[in-house]
């Protein structure tokens, strides 16, 4: 994979939905095929759709723009591990989707894009900060 792609977690897709000035320097990104984002995002998102959150529809409208990949038995295996990793030598406060969803940028060689500061120091993560 292109050392440019990005796997967009639920927090910068929330933001974009909401129009967030944080997430304003990915709009500057003119090629879509560098941004992914994970099967568990849009999990998250329909769940914010259904608690009212968001807006009906967010979700299939970020599956229509993006690529989403899946979880697979490897990421489901690394993700763990790193979860595992994280809390217990921390302290973090990374939750096992955060890790699931890192594990799987890994897999497809993206970076992850974050609002979240909960992966810490991981090499491969980029937070956005507003």
């Amino acid at each position: 994979m292109s050392a440019d792609l990005r796997l967009l977690d639920t927090s910068v897709l929330v933001a974009v939905a909401r129009g967030d000035e944080t997430v304003l320097p990915l709009a500057a990104q003119r090629d879509a095929r560098a941004f992914v984002t994970s099967a568990l995002a849009i999990a998250e998102l329909a769940s914010l759709e259904g608690r009212g959150r968001l807006p009906a529809g967010i979700a299939e409208d970020f599956v229509a723009t993006l690529r989403v990949e899946p979880v697979l038995r490897e990421d489901a295996l690394a993700g763990g591990r790193l979860h595992g990793r994280l809390r217990s030598t921390r302290g973090s406060k990374a939750s096992l989707v955060d890790a699931l969803m890192l594990a799987t940028a890994r897999r497809i060689g993206a970076r992850l894009v974050t609002l979240d500061g909960d992966l810490g120091d991981e090499a491969d993560v980029d937070r956005l900060v507003a």
